[in-house]
C-alpha cells in the first residue's frame, strides 16, 4: 500500500512566505490576486454601515472594525476574512474568536469561503458570520 503525504504547515512556516496566502488546517491556500475595484468598494460599504451601527450602539465600546486582517486561528490555522469585527484588546494580531465575519464572494473565492471557512468560522464559535456576492 502507497501512503500519501501531505505537508503540513505551521504559522511560523507561514510567516515566511511571500505574497499572499492563508493556512487552513495546515494546508496553504493562495489568495485570488488584489482585490477589484468591485469589491472593494462592496467592502468598503459594508465596513461602513457595520462601523456605523457600532457606533451608534452603546453595548460594546472595545469592539474594533478590521479588513483585510490576519486571524490567528491555531498553529496551523490563519485567515484572511474580508471584514471582521473584534471585541478583545487588539496587539497586533487578532488571536481570540471575532464577534463577526463578513466575506465578499468573487468567483474565485466563493467555494472556499463559503464551505471551508465558512465551517470554520462555525466551530471557533463566531457569533456571526456571512458571505456577500457582488457583480
Amino acid at each position: 500500500m502507497v501512503l500519501a503525504y501531505h505537508e503540513h504547515y505551521t504559522v511560523e512556516d507561514y510567516q515566511q512566505w511571500k505574497g499572499d496566502w492563508e493556512l487552513i488546517g495546515g494546508m496553504p491556500y493562495a489568495m485570488t490576486p488584489s482585490p477589484t475595484v468591485t469589491h472593494q468598494i462592496c467592502a468598503a460599504n459594508l465596513l461602513h454601515q457595520i462601523k456605523s451601527g457600532l457606533e451608534e450602539s452603546s453595548e460594546c465600546r472595545r469592539c474594533q472594525v478590521l479588513m483585510e486582517t490576519d486571524w490567528e486561528v491555531f498553529s496551523d490555522t490563519v485567515v484572511r476574512p474580508g471584514i471582521l469585527v473584534t471585541c478583545e484588546e487588539l496587539a497586533e494580531k487578532v488571536v481570540k474568536t471575532p464577534a463577526l465575519i463578513a466575506e465578499i464572494l468573487s468567483a474565485s473565492s466563493a467555494k472556499r469561503d463559503e464551505n471551508l471557512k465558512f465551517d470554520l468560522y462555525q466551530k471557533e464559535g463566531v457569533f456571526h458570520s456571512c458571505s456577500t456576492y457582488f457583480l
